[in-house]
């Protein structure tokens, strides 16, 4: 029976997400409570037909009471260590430092309070102290278990965000794509850091593949297309946004795209009219609405500047009232 109870929170069926975990004892331990009880009754020779709690022995009414005095006093002690999530986890990471799962849950709860100090302006020397604590964290999860994506990849965030390293992020992103080949955040810390790196061509394959395993990654694609343009590389970034369009037609990204390609070479009409769809798509665009404004100026249709340094102004109306 107590095996049968446990079973679904081994592991082995699924990841169970929990280090304070002892609820899900409750249903495996009724046979262990049932012969505990049982053997109370025996040894202090009390009827267990007794259908009154007065009519107990007073060992099993002390014995009762002791029970429930401990496990008071022991709630109450513990108490203190559910003041948040850091102090909790702090306190039982002193029992549970061979446990993976505890040591990557405190280090993400710390990463976590990083990240909010970040915007209160405090110095690096302020946060290092906790910076190291994670890094320690995570170096002991993957000591237990090597194959963590999640703890490598995490450890790379923090040395390419915080100490400007992205050749030792890159060393901890290999091992983790390695475990985890369709890890969409993996892949793209893997760009980030070979373009820090200047190894854009790198750069570009890792964002083409995060692309191709989930062409809703938007930002993907447009980080991906402008490092087309930027490397000198236009034909690939046309390239990129033909695919695109293939793949999704609700953004303005492939069409601003390529307005650029055919700005590169010279063909103004055909940038102007893939701005245009670009600006249907997203009609939010300042930018591109006074560009197109200005552009039919220039032209003299005025019906179309008109209509478009309209819409810019509009836009920029709300913008300013949100």
């Amino acid at each position: 029976f107590y095996f049968l109870g446990i079973l679904p929170f081994s592991n082995y069926l699924m990841e169970i997400n929990g280090i304070v975990a002892e609820r899900f004892l409750y249903a495996p331990s009724i046979g262990f409570v049932i012969v505990l009880t049982y053997a109370i009754f025996r040894i202090t020779k009390t009827p267990i037909a007794a259908n009154s709690i007065v009519s107990l022995q007073k060992t099993i009414k002390y014995m009762v009471v002791v029970i429930t005095l401990a496990y008071s006093a022991k709630t109450i002690a513990r108490n203190t260590s559910w003041k948040d999530s850091n102090t909790l986890y702090e306190n039982d990471i002193k029992y549970l430092k061979n446990s993976v799962k505890a040591n990557d849950i405190l280090a993400q709860v710390k990463m976590d309070k990083v990240m909010r100090e970040i915007p209160l302006k405090k110095s690096f020397s302020q946060l290092k102290p906790t910076i190291d604590s994670i890094i320690m964290l995570y170096e002991r999860s993957l000591t237990l278990y090597p194959e963590n994506p999640k703890a490598l990849n995490n450890l790379a965030n923090i040395y390419y965000l915080f100490f400007r390293k992205p050749e030792i992020a890159v060393t901890y992103l290999q091992k983790a794509y390695s475990y985890k080949k369709t890890s969409i955040e993996v892949i793209c810390n893997l760009a980030k850091c070979n373009e820090l790196l200047k190894r854009d061509t790198v750069a570009a394959r890792y964002y083409s593949y995060a692309v191709l395993i989930d062409p809703k990654q938007y930002k993907v694609w447009q980080t991906l297309i402008s490092l087309y343009y930027r490397i000198n590389m236009p034909d690939s970034a046309k390239s990129a946004c033909e695919l695109m369009l293939k793949k999704d037609t609700l953004t303005d990204i492939p069409f601003l795209g390529l307005g650029y390609y055919y700005v590169i070479q010279k063909d103004s009409v055909q940038a102007i009219k893939n701005w245009e769809k670009a600006v249907a798509k997203n009609p939010k665009n300042h930018d591109r609405m006074l560009i197109l404004g200005k552009y039919f100026k220039l032209h003299n249709d005025i019906i179309k500047s008109k209509y478009y340094y309209q819409k810019a102004m509009l836009t920029k109306g709300n913008e300013q009232h949100h």
